[in-house]
C-alpha cells in the first residue's frame, strides 16, 4: 500500500507539471562505484562493484496570481556484481501547493513519501527497507516585509518491510510555531517552539529479543540567527531547550544547539565549519544523542573543475536501557569535470570509520539473537560518474 502511495506521487507529479506547462529541470547521474566493505562488517569484509542510476528533477508553475504548485524527485537504483541481495531501488518525492490568500495570509499543504533501505548484514539477509508517508501543512501570515509568522504541521507514517521489525513502526507528528524578525535584507533572528507526539502502537509487544519500543513527547523552545551577516559571510545559529519524555525509561531535559559558519574565501573557493549538538529518537533504546563536528571546502580551477572535500566527526550516546557510543570519521572527496553545459564527469572517494563499544546485552531467551549487534566498520568507496542536465 504504502509503496502504491509512492507511484501515485509520481504519476501526480508527472501529470500536474505536464498539463500545466512547468518551467521543469532535470538531471540523470550514472557511474560505476567500488564498495571495500559492502556490509559494512567488523569482522570479514566482502567488496564488490555496483552500477548506480540516479534520475532526479523538479518543476515549478505559477497559476494565476496566487497559486504556486512545485515539485521534485529523486530515484536511486543499485545493481551489484556479485552480491545481489545488496540491490536496491529507493525514492525521495516531494509536492508543493503554495496558495495566497492576500497580501498577507498564505497557506500550504506538500505531502510527501520516501524509500530508504539499509545493507543487509550478511549474505543470508535482505536489505531494510523503511517506508516514509506524510506531509506538512502550514499557516504563513506576513505582517510586514520584516515581520513574519509560520504554523507548520508535520505526519510522517514510517513502515519497515520486515516482520521481525514491525514492532517499529511508528507515527510521527510534529509542529512548529515560528516568529521571524528580519534586520538585514538576507537575515532574520527567529524564536521557535517545537512540539511532537512520536507513537509505536505495537512497540511494547514481545519480540523474539523480548525487547520494547515506547512512544515518546517532545517540546523545544528556541532561538535562531540566520542569514549572510557580510557580502562574503553566511551564519546558521539555534539554541534550544528539549523535554524529551519515553512512557519508560530514562528521557531527555538538556539544551541542544547548532553553529554553522560558511565563507567565501576569494571568488573560487569557500568554506564551511560546523558543530551540531542535537538529539532524536532512536529504534534502540529511547533516544540516541548527537555531537557532529564537520568541515567543507570548495575550490573552482578555471572554468571547468570543481574540488570540494567534507570531513565529518559524529558522536553519538544511545539511552537506556540498551547504552552504546559510537564515534565515526567520515571523508568525502568530489571533482567535477564540466566538458559541455550540460554534460559533466565526476570522481568520487570516500572514507568512512565507525568505533562501537555495542554488545548483546538484550535478554537472552532461547536461541538468542542480538537486535542491536556490533555496527564497527571500517570501508573505502571509489566512484566514477557521468551527469547529464536535461
Amino acid at each position: 500500500m504504502n509503496r502504491m502511495c509512492g507511484i501515485f506521487i509520481i504519476l501526480c507529479a508527472t501529470t500536474l507539471s505536464t498539463r500545466a506547462l512547468a518551467s521543469m529541470s532535470a538531471q540523470l547521474r550514472s557511474g560505476l562505484v567500488f564498495e571495500s566493505n559492502s556490509f559494512y562488517n567488523d569482522t570479514s569484509e566482502d567488496a564488490d562493484l555496483a552500477l548506480v542510476l540516479e534520475p532526479s528533477g523538479q518543476f515549478q508553475k505559477q497559476l494565476g496570481g496566487s497559486y504556486l504548485l512545485t515539485g521534485k524527485g529523486l530515484l536511486l537504483y543499485s545493481k551489484y556484481a556479485s552480491l545481489t541481495e545488496q540491490d536496491y531501488f529507493e525514492y525521495d518525492l516531494q509536492m508543493g501547493n503554495l496558495l495566497s490568500l492576500s497580501q498577507k495570509w498564505s497557506i500550504y499543504l506538500n505531502p510527501n513519501t520516501k524509500l530508504e533501505s539499509e545493507p543487509a548484514i550478511n549474505k543470508s539477509k535482505d536489505r531494510l527497507e523503511r517506508q516514509y508517508v506524510g506531509g506538512d501543512a502550514g499557516l504563513i501570515y506576513q505582517k510586514d516585509e520584516r515581520r513574519q509568522w509560520k504554523l507548520n504541521v508535520t505526519y510522517t507514517q514510517e513502515t519497515l518491510n520486515q516482520s521481525r521489525y514491525e514492532y517499529l513502526n511508528n507515527q510521527d507528528v510534529r509542529g512548529l510555531l515560528t516568529y521571524r524578525r528580519y534586520f538585514l535584507p538576507e537575515t532574520f533572528a527567529a524564536f521557535v517552539f517545537r512540539s511532537g507526539v512520536k507513537n509505536y502502537p505495537d512497540g511494547e509487544k514481545f519480540a523474539a529479543d523480548g525487547f520494547s519500543k515506547y512512544g515518546s513527547t517532545r517540546m523545544e523552545p528556541g532561538f535562531a540567527i540566520v542569514g549572510r551577516l557580510t557580502r562574503y559571510f553566511k551564519v546558521k545559529t539555534y539554541a534550544g531547550f528539549v523535554f524529551l519524555s519515553y512512557e519508560k525509561e530514562k528521557g531527555f531535559r538538556e539544551p541542544v544547539f547548532l553553529l554553522e559558519f560558511e565563507e567565501q574565501l576569494s571568488p573560487r573557493d569557500s568554506i564551511i565549519i560546523g558543530y551540531d549538538y542535537s538529539v532524536e529518537d532512536a529504534y534502540y533504546g529511547n533516544y540516541a544523542l548527537l555531537q557532529k563536528m564537520y568541515m567543507g571546502y570548495g575550490r573552482f580551477f578555471g572554468d571547468q573543475v570543481l574540488l570540494t572535500t567534507n570531513l565529518e566527526y559524529l558522536y553519538r550516546f544511545f539511552s537506556e536501557p540498551y547504552l552504546r557510543n559510537d564515534q565515526r570519521f567520515l571523508v568525502v572527496a568530489k571533482a567535477e569535470y564540466s566538458y559541455t553545459d550540460k554534460l559533466k564527469f565526476e570522481l568520487m572517494a570516500t572514507y568512512d570509520l565507525n568505533s562501537s563499544d555495542s554488545y548483546n546485552n538484550l535478554p537472552a531467551p532461547p536461541n538468542p539473537i542480538s537486535l542491536d549487534p556490533s555496527v564497527s566498520y571500517e570501508s573505502y568507496q571509489l566512484g566514477i560518474f557521468l551527469k547529464y542536465l536535461l
